[in-house]
Order: C-alpha cells, then sequence, then structure tokens
C-alpha cells in the first residue's frame, strides 16, 4: 500500500496528443537538453495481472516536454522533472513499433474529437493507456492490461478505445507517414510520436476532345474507359486502375500522397486510345482530379465520285451535253444503318455538285466529294484538327440532279474494276478499326450517266405548191440529207465517234417525201441538215428561182459531162437546162488540152461580150489540134453511146460497193453517186485512210477529198471492164477487212 501512494504522489508514463508541433523529419539533436516536467495529476492507472488481482495503481500526471504532451516509454523507473535529450524514435524502435505506437494515439485523438463527453485528463489517460499496451506488445513489459480505473472512465468507453485503436492499426498501415522522439536522462523515458495523413485519392474526368461529332451521337460513349494507376513514369508499377461511367467520371482509389502516374489502358466507344503518360499531384486527405479528352475516331471525307458518260464510259461530254454541274445529295446518319432500316431524318445533309478537274497529268476528271469547293447548299461539315471529316455512322449519297444534256434515270455508280452497278441510293458505313475510323467499301466510284437522245424528221415539200407531192413527173423520193455535227465535243453514233463538222447520218426521203432517223439516234447537242442530192426532177425548181429573181443558173459539168454520170450531161438527166454550162479534160480525150463555155444566146450578147478578160483566157485560145481532138472524142461518144457503157458499168460498181456497205457497216457510211462517178463515206478519217492505205499494195489507185480522207471517189475510165469492177470490189473487201482488224472496230 505505501509503495500505491508513493506511485501516486510521483506520477508515472505520459505521450503526447499534439503531433501538429512536432517536426516531420528526424532531427538528431543528443546536445541539446529539454525540460521534461509533470505539472498536475490526470487520474487513476490500474496494472492488472492475467488473474485479474489489481498488481498496482499509479496516480498518473500529465507529462510534458518544453510545454508538449509526452508519454511514459520506460515502466520501471520513476519519473522525475528535469532535463533531458531527445533522440529519433527509430534509433531504439522499428518502424513498425513507431508506426503501431503513433496511429494507436492518432485513433485516440480521432475518438476523442468526436466524443465530446470525455474532458481533457480522461482522453490523456486513454492516450497513455494504449501506448503502453502497444509498447507492452513489443518490449515484454507484461502490462499489457493496463487501464485507467473505472471510476475514472468507464469499461465500455475503454474496451471501445482499446478495441478500436487496434482494429484503425490494421487499417491504417501505411497510410499515415509516423514517426517519434525518445526523451532520456535522470528519471523516466519520455517519448512524443505523431502520424500525418499520407494518402490522399485519385480520380479521372473524362471529356470528349470534339463535342460537335459526338454529342447526342450514340456512336461514342465515355463510359467504360480503364486507367491504371502507376507509381512510376515507366507504368511498370501499377496501383489502382479507374473506370469511367456515362458521365466520364471515374471512381476514386486512395493512393500515397505525392505525384502519381495515370495511363489510360482501354478507351471507351468510338474513341482514340490516349497513349500519353499523365502525371497527378496528391495531397494527403484531398482528392486530385485528372481531366482528360479521349479524341473521337473519325475518318476524312474522302469519297470521290467521278462523272462519265455511260456510252463511253469516259470523262468526256457528248454533242452538247455537260458532266459538270451533277447534283449529288448526302446523308450522314449517327448509328449503323442498312437501305431497310434507315431513319425518317438524317443527322446531317449536304448537296454537292460535280466540278472540273485537272489531275498531275493534265487528265480532265468531273467530281465532287465532301468540301466546301463542291457544296451547293446543306448543313455544316464535321471538322478536326480543321479538316472535314466524317464520324462513326451511316452515310448515304445519291444523284439528284443529271448534268445538261443526260438523264436522272438509269445512272449508277461503279467501284474501280468491280463488275457491280449500284443504282439509285448508295450506302457505306464509318466503323472503328483499330485506333482508325474507316469505310465499308471503296472511297472512289465512277457516275454514269446516259445522255439524252433524239432524232431527226424531215418532209420534203413542193417549193410552188407546198404541198406533200411533187408536180408532174417529179418525185420526192431518194432526197440525201447529211446530218452534220456542230458540236465542240464527239458524239457517238452508232457505235462510233465523230467530231465537229463530220457526217454522222445520211437519210433519203421515201415515196412520201420524208427522211427520218431513229428516235435515239443523236446524241443530245446541236446539228445541221444539209441536204446533198435533190430529188429527180426538182433541179427544176432551182432554174424557176433562178428565173424568177434574174440569178444567172450556171452548171460546172468539166468533171460529170462526157457521159460519165449516164447521160452526155448531167443536166440531161435533170431536165434543166442551165444559164452557162462550162466543159473540160474528157472533152479531148484526155490528151489534148480544151476547155469550152456555153451559154444562152442572151446571156452571152448581154452579159458576156463585153468582158475582155473572158475572151482573152488562152484557155479558150482555139488550138485547131485540139479542137480536132475534141471533134474526133464528141463523135465516138456518141456513135458508140459511152454514157450508156458507163451508166451500165457504173450500177454494176455501185452494187459491189453497197454490198461492201451492209457487209461493213461499221466502217462504211454511205455509197453515193451515178454512172461512173461514185463515192464510199467512211465513219471517220481514220477508217478511210486506212482503207485506202489497204488498197495501195493490193493495185488498186484511190481517189480522196481534197481535205481529209473521210471519203473515196471512184472515177474510173469507161474503158473498164466488168471483170476489174470484180476485181476493185474484191480487193476492197480485204482492205475493209484489215481495217476492222487494225483499228479493232
Amino acid at each position: 500500500m505505501k509503495k500505491i501512494w508513493k506511485r501516486v504522489c510521483t506520477g508515472l508514463l505520459t505521450l503526447t496528443t499534439i503531433l501538429t508541433t512536432l517536426p516531420t523529419t528526424s532531427v538528431q539533436a543528443a546536445e541539446t537538453q529539454y525540460w521534461t516536467e509533470s505539472s498536475e495529476r490526470v487520474g487513476y492507472i490500474e496494472h492488472v495481472m492475467n488473474d485479474g488481482t489489481i498488481h498496482s495503481m499509479f496516480n498518473e500526471g500529465h507529462m510534458r516536454v518544453e510545454g508538449e504532451t509526452a508519454y511514459c516509454v520506460d515502466i520501471n523507473t520513476g519519473f522525475k522533472n528535469g532535463y533531458k535529450t531527445r533522440h529519433d524514435a527509430s534509433a531504439s524502435m522499428s518502424a513498425a513499433q513507431i508506426e503501431d505506437v503513433a496511429l494507436s494515439l492518432e485513433y485516440v485523438k480521432q475518438y476523442r474529437s468526436s466524443h465530446s463527453n470525455l474532458n481533457a485528463n480522461q482522453g490523456y489517460l486513454l492516450e497513455q493507456c494504449v501506448v503502453w499496451q502497444r509498447l507492452s506488445e513489443y518490449l515484454g513489459w507484461q502490462c499489457d492490461n493496463v487501464r485507467a480505473a473505472y471510476s475514472e472512465i468507464s469499461q465500455d468507453i475503454q474496451n471501445e478505445v482499446y478495441t478500436g485503436a487496434r482494429a484503425f492499426v490494421q487499417a491504417n498501415k501505411g497510410r499515415y507517414k509516423c514517426g517519434g522522439y525518445i526523451y532520456t536522462g535522470e528519471g523516466q523515458d519520455l517519448g512524443q510520436f505523431w502520424a500525418e495523413l499520407n494518402v490522399g485519392n485519385a480520380k479521372v474526368k473524362k471529356t470528349t476532345a470534339n463535342e460537335s461529332i459526338t454529342k447526342a451521337n450514340a456512336m461514342y460513349s465515355i463510359a467504360g474507359a480503364t486507367f491504371g494507376i502507376f507509381s512510376d513514369q515507366n507504368c511498370s508499377n501499377q496501383i489502382g486502375t479507374l473506370t469511367t461511367n456515362e458521365n466520364g467520371e471515374t471512381n476514386e482509389v486512395e493512393v500515397t500522397a505525392g505525384t502519381v502516374y495515370i495511363k489510360e489502358l482501354s478507351a471507351p466507344k468510338g474513341y482514340k486510345l490516349d497513349t500519353t503518360v499523365h502525371s497527378l499531384k496528391v495531397e494527403a486527405g484531398k482528392t486530385a482530379v485528372l481531366n482528360v479528352s479521349d479524341v473521337p475516331k473519325v475518318t476524312e471525307t474522302l469519297v470521290d465520285l467521278f462523272k462519265i458518260d455511260m456510252e463511253t464510259g469516259k470523262a468526256t461530254e457528248q454533242g452538247d451535253a455537260a458532266l459538270a454541274g451533277a447534283e449529288f445529295t448526302w446523308h450522314y446518319y449517327d448509328g449503323l444503318y442498312t437501305k431497310d432500316n434507315l431513319p425518317e431524318k438524317a443527322t446531317r445533309t449536304w448537296v454537292t455538285k460535280t466540278v472540273v478537274e485537272k489531275d498531275n497529268n493534265g487528265n480532265i476528271h468531273y467530281v465532287t466529294k465532301l468540301a466546301d469547293a463542291y457544296k451547293v447548299s446543306g448543313d455544316a461539315f464535321y471538322t478536326q484538327n480543321e479538316k472535314s471529316v466524317l464520324p462513326l455512322g451511316t452515310l448515304t449519297v445519291e444523284e439528284t440532279k443529271a448534268p445538261d444534256g443526260y438523264l436522272l434515270d438509269g445512272a449508277y455508280m461503279q467501284a474501280g474494276d468491280s463488275t457491280e452497278q449500284i443504282k439509285g441510293m448508295y450506302l457505306t458505313q464509318i466503323t472503328e478499326d483499330g485506333e482508325l475510323a474507316v469505310l465499308s467499301g471503296s472511297n472512289q466510284y465512277s457516275v454514269s450517266d446516259q445522255v439524252i437522245r433524239g432524232g431527226v424528221k424531215i418532209q420534203k415539200r413542193d417549193l410552188e405548191t407546198k404541198d406533200t407531192k411533187a408536180q408532174g413527173s417529179a418525185t420526192l423520193k431518194d432526197a440525201a440529207f447529211a446530218i452534220i455535227s456542230l458540236n465542240e465535243n464527239s458524239v457517238l453514233v452508232e457505235g462510233k465517234l465523230y467530231k465537229k463538222n463530220e457526217t454522222v447520218k445520211t437519210i433519203q426521203t421515201g415515196n412520201d417525201g420524208i427522211a427520218t432517223t431513229s428516235a435515239d439516234l443523236l446524241p443530245y447537242g446541236k446539228y445541221k441538215l444539209e441536204e446533198t442530192k435533190a430529188p429527180e426532177g426538182y433541179l427544176t425548181e432551182l432554174r424557176q428561182i433562178c428565173d424568177e429573181y434574174g440569178v444567172a443558173l450556171i452548171f460546172d459539168e468539166i468533171q460529170t459531162g462526157m457521159g460519165r454520170t449516164g447521160t452526155m450531161w448531167r443536166c440531161e438527166a435533170e431536165g434543166v437546162t442551165p444559164d452557162i454550162m462550162t466543159y473540160g479534160k474528157a472533152f479531148g480525150g484526155g490528151i489534148m488540152p480544151i476547155t469550152g463555155i456555153i451559154c444562152k444566146p442572151k446571156m452571152w450578147v448581154q452579159d458576156l461580150i463585153d468582158n475582155p478578160w473572158l475572151l482573152g483566157s488562152p484557155t479558150f485560145g482555139g488550138n485547131p489540134v485540139c479542137c480536132a481532138a475534141a471533134i474526133a472524142t464528141i463523135k465516138y461518144m456518141l456513135e458508140n453511146d459511152i454514157p450508156g457503157v458507163c451508166k451500165r458499168k457504173g450500177e454494176i460498181l455501185k452494187a459491189g460497193l453497197q454490198s461492201l456497205a451492209e457487209k461493213y457497216p461499221e466502217i462504211i457510211q454511205e455509197v453515193r453517186g451515178t454512172g461512173l462517178m461514185l463515192a464510199v463515206e467512211f465513219h471517220t478519217c481514220e477508217l478511210g485512210y486506212e482503207t485506202a492505205k489497204g488498197l495501195f499494195p493490193r493495185r488498186v489507185m484511190t481517189a480522196g477529198t481534197l481535205v481529209n480522207a473521210k471519203t473515196i471517189r471512184f472515177e474510173p475510165t469507161a474503158v473498164i471492164s466488168e471483170q476489174d469492177i470484180k476485181d476493185v470490189i474484191s480487193r476492197m473487201d480485204e482492205a475493209l477487212a484489215d481495217t476492222k482488224k487494225a483499228l479493232n472496230v
């Protein structure tokens, strides 16, 4: 009993709960002396043995070092006021022991703050008791059942605190930075311990880097992104995982205060993976938020539509038509759809047109694409990184306006060498492919349009009567009209291309005086009709017109005269007498240079006799020898009916040429003429030249026009035999076959 009261009077063992004034790093101050004291009594402490008996009871005092709370760490020595030396607790205790004691004190501190019914003395007694209890386990003091007297603090409270302290220590190991000091010298050793929270929380807030693309677009979601939290910048030591919700916010993960490193492990739906390693500074007791944004996956608007002519398969308009100006309507839908389930309303719509462009090789193209340079109307384009882009979703395009001269109906799209013809609307999906967004199918298509075609119909009428019936013995049949292209661009007629000013077709009138083409013969454009052959008897109309207006009618019979066309003079066959007729060449038997002019008496006397130049021309010098030759020629031709011979042989030759025209319609356009003055017109100059070239080695001389090789003239002499005619037809057949093969027609 005396021993107990001695303890009561002297007081023992105490620890401080004031931690904020202690340094956070170890301080070696072995030479510095610190004043220690116990200034007031705080209550009774009981040391209970295992059998339940009270071994001793202490009247505990409030221990202080330099005025700061301290605790007894030496149970076997009596307390004495005085100066002591301070050492870092790590010199005599392990880190685990220091942590255990410091966390136990931290728990009591937090308990006191939440239980206002405890006074300062009761709080100190509880702190001292947990220090002894924790040290007893480590140091073998055999005082693990040290408690405040129940008269001081109830048993329930003490049990709650001691149990809670143990649980707190277990739950918070590593969460606090712990330390302490030990004071030694005369009398009892004292200790001060502190625990500073050393953890905070880390989280991520994710947003989109391009809201204009992702807003309300179901193809994109910021939910489901995962992030790894790493203790090192190399991201080799992962200490936590974060996952975003639909708002882009993640859960919180507790980490040691300081700098951690966060890296996206998997991107959310529709976004590119962010490979950046982000650093985040975390403060103890606070939540640090890393704000990041992911870039949505998009594809550039690299869908090129090239306009071509359906018939030629080339970017070349026919006739007066145009490939520029075709309009296409594009629809974008923010979801993956097929043609069968497209929503009624598109998310965005654009209308573009084809424009003419040159590639690097100088080739002309008519192209449209999703870009401002081609846009006619519609919504704004999606953009990313200052480029027009397409988000994930569905894209459709359809030609909605054909260019001038072309039909919208029947247009189709075709990709590259694909044989598939896409008619009407084309649909493609923009989907994820790894870190990219890609278009399904090709990104280049040709769009073929059918050129508008029409035909020609002409009705021949009598000039005087205006009737569709001919006068007298005349006829409206067999008038020939050449259809000539006036278009800058070539036109495709019956499988062949014709340039400007070329005859694309020759038509003839029937018994009704009507000449017509098929309804779809001519491509959209400008043409002229030129009568190349009047019907029989209708040069009389010309005679009448000249008489009515006092105009001289002149026939040039230099080539057509002297029987070549089947009559002595061609005007005989037409039943017309000209005012002036010229003749020559054959007139002299093909040897002597002589020409002539015949005039009506009135024309000669009144209009020509006073023209000294005409009369003085050496051509009409009247050489006697030439005149004799001319008379002999005329006599022979009349006695032997040379005009009739020319007519008969011409019919044989023309029939042979027409048979070749029927055999090679892709080469020969027309056979025309009369007697032994015939012509074969080809579809193109190239065809005519190639055929003429094929006749030369076959010993057939040909005469082409002066300006081109589109027409070959057949003007043989009257002495040509029927066998020669057959040989010419046979050899020309061979030449035409070679032309067909050489030019692939």
